[in-house]
Parts: structure tokens; sequence; C-alpha cells
């Protein structure tokens, strides 16, 4: 009986010296792993003001539809339409407020400069006549929608437009005959903006503008009075970079 004892006191102690023992190891538990925080959500609403440039191209149709010698109109077979191109610069301003979530609505303002010009031959005195159309400028007043991912807006913009239109009668190099006008019509197109910074959005946008059908009247050399009507179709593809305050 006592060495029973005597074993179950050693047993007991040898228990307790273990437990002490573990107690003084460091502990192998895992420290939590800190959850990722979401990726911040972008807001689009606000003021912008920026500025645009790209590739420009505006069509242009003429009917000629009388002229006193001509026997009846020449309207259908007395018209020409030619093609101008070239570079286009400008600069823009708007405000856009984004709801529900990533629906994205604004105002924008812009107006851009381009030097097209076109010259073609008279069909009275193809050797003699030219007449010369050029639009030296766009301006638009347009609403925008659009719906965001976060970072990137896909729009699409329409509303009012007017365009500075030239025409020019040349007969000979004896008399020049011009006409300059603003010319009022509307405009529709769309494009995709991405904000790179908080304040910094890149984007491009094609454009489409009509600037109607106007009436010209004008005298050549030879004292010939003839009616036109000009007809004049915009085309632009721009990118545009824009600093939202």
């Amino acid at each position: 009986m006592k060495l029973i004892a005597k074993l179950a006191i050693l047993a007991g102690a040898v228990t307790v010296a273990t437990s002490v023992q573990a107690a003084d190891l460091p502990s192998r538990t895992m420290a939590p792993i800190a959850p990722t925080p979401a990726p911040a959500v972008y807001s689009w609403t606000g003021f912008y003001i920026g500025a645009h440039g790209g590739y420009s191209w505006s069509e242009t149709s003429t009917n000629f539809i009388g002229a006193p010698f001509w026997t009846g109109t020449l309207s259908g077979n007395g018209g020409a339409s030619t093609r101008l191109a070239g570079f286009t610069v400008g600069g823009h301003v708007g405000y856009n407020y984004q709801f529900a979530s990533s629906w994205v609505a604004g105002v924008e303002g812009a107006w851009r400069y381009q030097d097209h010009s076109k010259t073609i031959a008279s069909p009275f005195f193809p050797t003699l006549d030219s007449w010369t159309t050029k639009v030296d400028s766009i301006g638009s007043v347009t609403g925008r929608i659009g719906y965001a991912l976060n970072r990137l807006l896909i729009y699409a913009r329409g509303g009012l437009a007017w365009g500075n239109v030239h025409s020019k009668a040349e007969s000979a190099g004896l008399v020049t005959v011009s006409n300059s006008s603003y010319r009022i019509g509307w405009t529709i197109g769309g494009g995709a903006e991405y904000a790179l910074t908080n304040n910094i959005i890149a984007g491009v946008e094609y454009d489409y503008t009509d600037l109607g059908r106007h009436r010209i009247t004008q005298t050549d050399g030879f004292g010939f009075v003839a009616d036109r009507r000009v007809r004049v179709q915009n085309h632009a593809l721009l990118a545009r970079v824009s600093w939202k305050f």
C-alpha cells in the first residue's frame, strides 16, 4: 500500500510539472487575419472643365435650285457633294450628378475650332465659276446620361448645336461674293471616360452634328443670280481630358 501511495504522489507531481512547463511555452495560436478593405467607390458628382481634340470631317451637299438664264430648276441634277476634313481642338465645361447608385446625368457646354474648307466648280461655268464652303467652328449644349462602373463611365449625349458656316462664289477672279452666318442644328454622340485619379478624367467620344439646310443667294461675275441650298453634317472622333472639382 505504501508503494502504491508513493507512485500516485509521483504521478501527480509529474502532471503538475508538465502543466507548468506547457504554460511557459509560447502560444501557437495564429493571429486573426485582417479583412481586405473594399475598394473605394468613386463619385462622378461634381463640376468639371477640360479640353478635347481629334479628327473631324464635314459633309456638305449643295443643290442649285434656280438661275434666270437656266430653264427650270437645277435641283437634283445641279447638285454637288463635298467632304471637308481635318484636325479639331476645343474645350468643354459641365456638371455630373450620380444617382440610384450607378446612373449619372449631366449637362455640358462644348466648343471646338476646325479649319474645314472645300472649293468646287459651278455647274454653270465650270471653268470660270467656283463655289467654296467652309465650316470653322462648332459649339453645343447637351444633356448627358450614363452608367458608371465605379471609375468607368459609359454615356450618351445629345442637344443643341451651332456652327459658323462660310460660303463664297468666285467668277473668273472678277467678282467674289461671300456669306457667313451661324447655323443652328442638333447633335448626338456618346463615349466613355475613366477616372485616373479623383480629379483627372480621360476619355474618348464620337459626335455627329447636323446644321440643317440653309439657302444662299449669290450673284456671279456675269450678273447671273443663283440660289443654293447647302446642308452641313459634321462627324468628330475626340480624345478628352478633364479636371473634376
